[in-house]
């Protein structure tokens, strides 16, 4: 009787044995496993990848991803804490150690370490913010757009543009466009407010910004934008006005571009101030023999527009457009402006049939009308 009680007893232990297995396997109870990615010893882990440490029959007390120098990689957990994830990218070229704790289903403590490499990178692959205009620090006209260019083309925009975080106080809205595969612009729809301050953050550093490139350093940059004057060309009238803060200061005569030599009509900037500056005939191919003189003058475009003292013009200033494409004045007048005038400050050159529409031909932001440029181009490389 006993060896046919024992037997059946005997049965249902290994069955309650058999339930009590399953229901650790669930997570009821059972010892704690805890899962790291990348795996244990990786040596080519790729820049951007993500560190996931996942526990099994229980939850996760620490996470701890650190480099050989001690610092730390942020990351966050899942609400339950069976899951930790880094939230921000891996170094390359960086040693990493993982070490996670949890506490079981069964009351146990559970502990792992791993270690991964990442890649090296080198700096032929590493794309750089080459310049940023304004410089940091400067203070510019309301019509200086913020310029960032880059050391190589920019193969995917999208990422490289959600890197660029700009930060304006008061807040204006702003926007990306692309100038070429090298250099993106961001302006607002109008020109700066007075006294903006306009902050650059370029988060690139270790972001994959290409199939085998990857962001180099990251960069902060700060201006501030100085009182709203605009200078006015009317090439019709042969006059240049000044107005500042809303309220018109100075009135000059000029003498523009004559025929086949146009000054473009369009909104330009000062983008330089020289002094002395020479003019001849062999920069430009002009198809006369000249060598003149200016003693102040202002670039207002990539191909040789400036703003200058013509005195050797002087019969035709505020008469007749006689120049190769430079907007003359008298050299009292050039020198008032040289003295009163801020890279960045717009140049709004009306009456003219030929346009100034060509974005290579710096800085020539302003002739895209608003709607577009907020659209964007990131899908133009």
């Amino acid at each position: 009787m006993l060896t046919l009680i024992a037997g059946p007893a005997l049965v249902i232990g290994l069955v309650a044995g058999c339930g009590g297995g399953n229901e650790a396997t669930s997570g009821s109870s059972g010892p704690m496993s805890i899962a790291v990615t990348p795996a244990a010893d990786a040596r080519s882990v790729g820049a951007g990848a993500t560190v996931k440490v996942t526990g099994s029959n229980g939850r996760l007390t620490e996470v701890r991803v650190t480099d050989g120098k001690g610092d730390q990689l942020d990351g966050k957990y899942a609400p339950d804490r069976t899951a930790w994830s880094s939230t921000v990218p891996v170094k390359v070229g960086t040693r990493y150690t993982v070490h996670a704790w949890g506490e079981g289903a069964d009351g146990a403590p559970a502990e792992k370490v791993t270690r991964f490499a990442t890649t090296e990178v080198k700096a032929s692959d590493t794309l750089e913010i080459a310049s940023v205009q304004p410089a940091n620090g400067a203070k510019v006209g309301i019509g200086h757009p913020l310029m960032v260019t880059f050391n190589q083309p920019v193969s995917d925009r999208k990422i490289v543009q959600k890197a660029l975080q700009v930060r304006t106080t008061p807040p204006v809205e702003g926007a990306w466009y692309w100038i070429d595969d090298v250099t993106v612009d961001y302006r607002p729809e109008k020109f700066w407010p007075a006294g903006t301050t306009v902050t650059l953050a370029a988060k690139l550093q270790d972001v994959k910004v290409g199939a085998d490139v990857l962001g180099g350093a990251n960069r902060t940059s700060r201006f501030t934008v100085d009182r709203a004057q605009i200078i006015t060309v009317d090439v019709d009238q042969h006059t240049l006005t000044v107005e500042r803060d809303g309220k018109p200061l100075k009135t000059y005569d000029v003498t523009t571009g004559k025929k086949g030599w146009e000054t473009r009509t369009g909104t330009k900037i000062v983008m330089d101030k020289e002094r002395n500056k020479k003019w001849t005939d062999e920069a430009i191919d002009a198809p006369e023999d000249y060598e003149y003189k200016s003693k102040y003058a202002l670039r207002i475009t990539n191909s040789g527009e400036f703003l200058h003292d013509a005195p050797w013009n002087k019969g035709n200033i505020g008469e007749a457009n006689t120049s190769h494409g430079c907007i003359g004045l008298l050299p009292e007048a050039a020198e008032w402006l040289y003295r009163n005038i801020v890279v960045g400050d717009p140049v709004v050159v009306v009456g003219s049939s030929k346009p100034f529409d060509d974005l290579i031909n710096r800085v020539a932001d302003w002739t895209v009308p608003w709607e577009k440029w907020k659209a964007g181009n990131t899908d133009q490389a």
